[in-house]
């Protein structure tokens, strides 16, 4: 199937004109190109692998552009073609920013998704744990966070045996507590999701993860992925400048969970960061149980 093809189609189609250029801009688990026609560019993304998350991440886009705070891309067009989710959006320009180098614009990133997931938090409210689907998908929260912990415990315990196997024990055993809101809930929030123009942040993107929780979870989850991308530490300082928050150790499992899936990616040697998350599992378990 040629992608770059049916993306030139679906802008063809959406401007009328035949004058359309596509090139890839991302290859995984789902594909994405930047298309021009004359003045004009977007970014199209096509569900090859996992269809659902641009359901939810459209679904995300429709919502959040009603929250004048929130910089993200303007939602052009979603739907299916031949028998792929798509989603469109208009095309922003970034720079390139190497966070980790300069401490100070480290530190400033860091803080500002701080107080922009908190803006998320405190002014949008959703019904569904899984977005943007009807009704009858609605799980209940205790459930759905269980199953979303026990999975990824499972994931760590195949690269941290001993550690990931006291994970998945607090996952199938600790209590969940009733979720204080639904709130939008993305689990790749971190710099390398976000467009930056001269050391500020343009835009959010990337909400395939997405989905609708306890605002402690994503705080968390965020947190340790922020933090991890930008080497800086304000993160907490942000959020908290617009909004409070009292997390409970189950969800800084979660925390633990995503930055330890995700090690490989992030540091040059996982390996040296194994005695932190056990010790670190220690406290956890001591606090829960």
């Amino acid at each position: 199937m040629n992608m770059e093809q049916i993306a030139e189609d679906l802008i063809s189609d959406l401007l009328s004109t035949e004058e359309v250029e596509a090139s890839p801009v991302k290859e995984g688990v789902n594909s994405s190109y930047y298309v021009t026609s004359g003045d004009s560019a977007y970014f199209v993304k096509f569900g090859t692998e996992a269809g659902e998350r641009i359901v939810s991440e459209s679904f995300t886009y429709q919502v959040l552009d009603d929250v004048a705070e929130l910089p993200v891309p303007q939602l052009t067009d979603s739907g299916e073609v031949k028998g792929l989710n798509y989603l469109i959006t208009e095309w922003i320009e970034d720079s390139s920013v190497k966070y980790g180098v300069d401490d100070e614009i480290s530190s400033r990133a860091s803080r500002d998704l701080g107080v922009l997931l908190a803006i998320m938090h405190e002014q949008v409210t959703v019904k569904n744990c899984l977005l943007g689907f009807d009704e009858e998908r609605q799980r209940d929260w205790e459930d759905f966070y269980r199953n979303w912990l026990i999975h990824n415990a499972e994931d760590v315990k195949n690269k941290y045996n001993s550690i990931g196997s006291r994970i998945v024990e607090c996952a199938h055993n600790a209590d969940i507590p009733s979720a204080t809101k639904l709130t939008l809930s993305p689990l790749d929030f971190h710099s390398g999701n976000a467009l930056f123009r001269d050391d500020n942040i343009v835009a959010l993107v990337d909400f395939e993860r997405c989905y609708g929780g306890d605002p402690r979870w994503s705080f968390e989850t965020s947190k340790r992925m922020v933090e991890c991308n930008t080497a800086g530490s304000m993160f907490s300082e942000g959020y908290r400048s617009v909004r409070d928050i009292e997390t409970k150790p189950v969800y800084e499992l979660a925390g633990l969970c995503r930055e330890m899936r995700t090690a490989h990616m992030i540091y040059p040697s996982p390996e040296d960061h194994v005695s932190r998350y056990s010790k670190e599992i220690d406290d956890i378990m001591a606090r829960l149980f």
